[in-house]
């Protein structure tokens, strides 16, 4: 509410919705359904992206301030662990414990998919 009351408008706000937390998914321990809605409501200007979309990101980004004298909020929709097909879309890779096999294997996969996404915008 400070942020919207003092009309910072050079404040950014990026939230990575992925729909999960620590223990569990978020609809199941604490609901974040209307979260756009929330922000809206204390005076934030608000957008949803795709969070895998560096397009998305970009042009988002690069809009700020979405509305002189408000503060920009942007919500991410993202899958936690995109790519790494052992820990996609799980929770407990919170706190991954992880072999050093697996962060090789990791590592390999990551920069895979980061040569991918650098092509779509050169």
């Amino acid at each position: 509410m400070a942020a919207a009351h003092h009309k910072l408008d050079n404040l950014i706000v990026v939230i990575d919705r992925n729909g999960l937390q620590v223990n569990g998914r978020t609809v199941e321990i604490m609901n974040t359904a209307a979260l756009e809605d929330k922000f809206t409501s204390f005076g934030w200007e608000v957008k949803t992206i795709d969070g895998h979309n560096i397009g998305q990101i970009y042009e988002s980004l690069s809009a700020v301030p979405f509305r002189n004298g408000k503060p920009s909020c942007i919500v991410a929709d993202t899958i936690k662990c995109r790519g790494l097909t052992f820990g996609e879309d799980k929770f407990n890779f919170h706190h991954w414990h992880c072999e050093d096999r697996e962060i090789d294997n990791a590592i390999g996969i990551v920069e895979s998919i980061k040569e991918k996404e650098l092509a779509k915008i050169e």
